[in-house]
């Protein structure tokens, strides 16, 4: 466990330990899901074993997985490549947008209430099928409204990852909530910082230039509260970063 929450701190705080060659993507894919043809790219070591891991790196608003890349300075590939055993895959939102749990969200991947979790089932059932992936060493990680789009994956369908992480992220408030809490506990780290002019630490509006609506949030103790109390910790005395 401390492997893997290590990997997910260094991996996103990290972002200029590296070269442009370490971003470098070797695949591209895509899949139709209903109506919509959603792609992603993916990164995979050479020297991949059997039944590797597979780890998703969401990007926020206005993203696309390449761009994750980019700012990440390819650090899930680097890491990759140096363990072996995971491959890193950057999935593409739709209109650079994903249609998390944020009831007042104003972009179009909530208006048209885009079905994100089928994308996911279907790209870990790509990754099994292709790849021999082990569909209980699956990772979710992921920045602002990717780190949102973790949260609802950890909601709505927990039993498809083993561990999670978000970043500069908070949970909605219950007026702006539209996710279906399954209730079940999950490993998750999150990550805020105490300044972030967007996400504000202390719970209230996410605010972003323009039009951009997201509604209210919660704080960041209260998120983590929430978390905990799925699995029945006291969040008081349980460790932070």
């Amino acid at each position: 466990m401390k492997k893997t929450i290590l990997f997910f701190i260094v991996a996103t705080l990290s972002l200029n330990a590296f070269g442009q060659d370490a971003a470098k993507i070797n695949q591209r894919d895509s899949l139709k899901i209903g109506e919509h043809t959603r792609s992603f790219l993916f990164h995979i070591p050479s020297n991949i074993t059997k039944k590797p891991k597979l780890l998703f790196v969401i990007h926020g608003s206005d993203g696309t997985g390449e761009l994750m890349v980019k700012f990440t300075d390819g650090w899930f590939g680097k890491l990759a490549d140096e363990r072996g055993d995971v491959i890193v895959v950057y999935p593409n939102g739709y209109k650079k947008h994903w249609n998390d749990c944020r009831k007042e969200a104003n972009f179009d991947a909530n208006l048209e209430n885009i079905d994100d979790n089928t994308f996911f089932k279907e790209v870990i059932n790509y990754f099994v099928k292709n790849y021999g992936v082990d569909t209980k060493q699956v990772f979710a990680a992921g920045h602002s409204n990717g780190g949102h789009q973790v949260f609802k994956l950890a909601k709505e369908m927990p039993q498809y990852f083993r561990k999670f992480a978000a970043v500069s992220a908070n949970l909605p408030t219950p007026s702006n909530e539209d996710c279906f809490a399954t209730g079940k506990p999950v490993s998750m780290l999150v990550i805020n910082g105490t300044g972030d002019a967007i996400n504000p630490y202390n719970g209230g509006e996410v605010v972003l230039p323009g039009d951009a609506k997201r509604g209210n949030v919660i704080s960041t103790n209260e998120t983590m509260n929430y978390w905990a109390g799925l699995a029945k910790i006291n969040f008081a005395t349980a460790s932070r970063f």
